[in-house]
């Protein structure tokens, strides 16, 4: 043993996995907390999670609603709830996301 696997996507206020939007990674823009991009979202889950770890292990995965249409873990109600908890968040345009993300 001795070796795991990372990145799963997790809820960062209760711990739960798979919340979310679940799509293969290279359809996210994944930003760090100062919104900027830090890894290349096509690169392997090893490249992925060192980015993420040096970034200070809390990133964002911005989607669109055509990346939406690709999920397969949830539904627009499982998705409104998720809006609701502040486990999603939500904007009519990327300026707007911004304010809401590092507000």
């Amino acid at each position: 043993m001795g070796m795991i696997q990372m990145l799963p996507i997790c809820d960062p206020q209760t711990g739960a996995l798979f919340t979310g939007l679940q799509v293969p990674p290279a359809n996210f823009l994944m930003v760090n907390q100062q919104g900027k991009r830090f890894v290349n979202e096509c690169g392997t889950r090893d490249e992925s999670s060192k980015a993420a770890i040096a970034n200070g292990s809390l990133f964002y995965l911005i989607a669109d609603d055509k990346i939406k249409k690709t999920a397969y873990n949830t539904n627009q109600e499982k998705m409104e709830e998720q809006i609701a908890s502040g486990a999603l968040f939500r904007a009519d345009t990327i300026e707007d996301l911004a304010r809401t993300l590092l507000s």
